[in-house]
């Protein structure tokens, strides 16, 4: 390829690309009739770890399926047996449950008086909780709807989407994030 081949290359593709961004205003992404933008949904880790508390595969979790659970997770949670869930096995434990150790809900997410052990209480209180946090219309029950989340944006940072999920925007498009 001569160099003015390459150079007539590079113009219709800056020409394409112009055109391009011209015609859709300069969005990226899929768009409804109404010029609605159409993000990409994502379950958060979380999400899916109550998604699988779904015991009746009804597709809705129940706050009674999550009761029903609680013995099991604990069971899960404290592995050593003796009563209490240390750190290493919290992190063994969201390893397990939610494929990861790192991120939300942490730490101190269960062990709310910050000694480094986790109760009973502290831990089926934060289970709750998590339950709680996804339960958008607070009628007690999970749809799967509830679980899914608008993905990040390109170029938004962990922590914009934590603080997005720790104020209610899960990125709910029917709720605009507002919370009931």
């Amino acid at each position: 390829m001569t160099v003015s081949s390459c150079l007539r290359l590079a113009l219709v593709l800056v020409v394409s690309m112009t055109l391009a961004s011209c015609i859709t205003g300069g969005r990226r992404g899929r768009y409804t009739q109404a010029g609605i933008e159409e993000l990409p949904m994502r379950a958060e880790p979380a999400a899916m770890f109550l998604a699988g508390l779904d015991t009746d595969l009804d597709g809705i979790v129940t706050r009674q399926e999550l009761d029903e659970a609680l013995d099991r997770l604990w069971a899960s949670a404290d592995a050593n047996k003796d009563g209490s869930v240390s750190i290493l096995e919290l992190n063994n434990w969201r390893q397990h449950w939610f494929g990861t150790s790192d991120g939300w809900p942490g730490q101190f997410h269960f062990d709310t008086d910050g000694n480094s052990l986790i109760t009973r209480t502290e831990f089926d209180n934060g289970i709750k909780a998590i339950f709680d946090d996804f339960d958008r219309n607070r009628d007690g029950k999970l749809e799967r709807s509830e679980l899914l989340a608008a993905a990040p944006r390109h170029g938004q940072s962990q922590g914009d989407r934590e603080t997005d999920r720790r104020q209610g925007d899960r990125g709910d498009l029917r709720g605009g994030g507002d919370g009931p």
